[in-house]
């Protein structure tokens, strides 16, 4: 029996034995081999993709037009439902990542580039500038355009995201009377 090269030695045994007992035969090698060898040989192993892989792969959707699931899972090598599996085991979903995503390449582009506000809006796939600014504005709690002058004014760039600014709110410098 010609040793595979994927194939371990106690593989070998194991289809062996296997071939022996179901007595199933695999025209394509001439040699007798087992259900679980078959499928070995059609079937290739999924690998669970880590979130920064899963973050890259919306990235790049994002760049060439939209973030969509089958896209993205196609881009990773699995099916679209096996990446809803995967994120659900990971415990978020793919609108989460989709959205952590926009965010952080938004807080980027409004950091580091002069590009407009609609521009900006477009490339994350947003329907126009307006939709775009209500989003940002609702998970930074401060407006895009307001944000970039803050960036360009700070010379140690803070950090993006959710919580890298508190929510605006009023402070009192004694105690309250109700």
């Amino acid at each position: 029996m010609p040793v595979l090269p994927f194939a371990t030695v106690g593989e070998v045994a194991l289809w062996r034995a296997m071939a022996i007992r179901s007595g199933a035969f695999c025209v394509n090698i001439g040699e007798y081999v087992g259900r679980a060898e078959v499928l070995r040989r059609i079937m290739k192993r999924v690998s669970t993709p880590s979130r920064y892989a899963v973050r890259a792969a919306i990235a790049a959707s994002l760049r060439q037009d939209r973030a969509v699931l089958p896209q993205t899972a196609h881009r990773l090598g699995i099916s679209a439902r096996s990446l809803q599996r995967r994120l659900a085991e990971m415990g978020t979903t793919y609108a989460e990542l989709v959205a952590e995503v926009r965010l952080d390449t938004a807080c980027h582009l409004l950091a580091e580039s002069d590009e407009n506000i609609a521009d900006i809006a477009a490339r994350l796939g947003f329907a126009g500038a307006s939709s775009f600014s209500r989003n940002f504005a609702r998970l930074m709690k401060i407006q895009p355009n307001v944000y970039r002058r803050q960036q360009s004014n700070r010379t140690n760039g803070a950090k993006c995201g959710p919580f890298a600014r508190k929510p605006a709110g009023k402070r009192f410098s004694g105690p309250r009377n109700d």
